[in-house]
């Protein structure tokens, strides 16, 4: 970490640069995603989510002064982002596939389910980390991230449905939940480990 970094912005500007990457990064891409209808727009949205939780984490991490990353946390980066960006790869072949009429049958079962397996393997890399982690700070600031992000992101969704319900919300379909998920996991990191510097 470079201390003239460290040291050189004030607490303001540091929350302002961290809203910043979170808004553009998670905001665009939320927004490229819903709004792009099938179009090129989803595609980069779809895998820029994906990137957008780690961005925000890496960036609150530099600008309050974050160690070198863990081997426990390097595996997690690593399986993580490589499983979302696998179940983010396969959920838009999946439809691709559909969307052409090559589903029916038992392959469209397998089709539909092959985004899954990359999830498990997101949620078990999660599971994983929390394990081998052998700091007890670092392993509690990963267990309230994830309560954080589960609350929220059951509440969104609850929320969500009910408007959905009342006719005052389009239709969401239920597998961006777990994209939003990870995203606000990584802004739960990053604002829970600010709090224990």
């Amino acid at each position: 970490m470079n201390a003239f970094l460290k040291n050189a912005r004030s607490a303001p500007a540091k929350a302002a640069t961290l809203a910043l990457v979170g808004v553009v990064g998670i905001g665009g891409s939320m927004a490229m995603l819903l709004l792009g209808r099938g179009q090129w727009p989803t595609y980069v949205g779809a895998v820029a989510m994906a990137f957008a939780a780690l961005a925000f984490s890496s960036t609150a991490r530099r600008l309050y002064g974050g160690e070198p990353v863990r081997p426990a946390m390097r595996g997690f980066l690593i399986g993580f982002l490589g499983a979302m960006t696998a179940y983010v790869i396969l959920l838009l072949g999946a439809v691709q596939l559909y969307m052409a009429g090559l589903t029916e049958g038992v392959l469209g079962y397998a089709v539909a389910l092959a985004p899954v397996v990359a999830l498990i393997a997101a949620f078990a890399s999660l599971g994983l980390y929390v394990f081998r982690e052998t700091d007890e700070l670092l392993r509690r600031i990963t267990v309230e991230s994830l309560l954080w992000a589960l609350g929220a992101t059951l509440s969104l969704a609850t929320a969500w449905g009910v408007l959905e319900a009342f006719g005052k919300a389009p239709h969401l379909q239920l597998w961006v939940v777990a994209p939003i998920f990870a995203l606000l996991f990584g802004l739960a990191q990053g604002l829970v480990s600010w709090r224990y510097r």
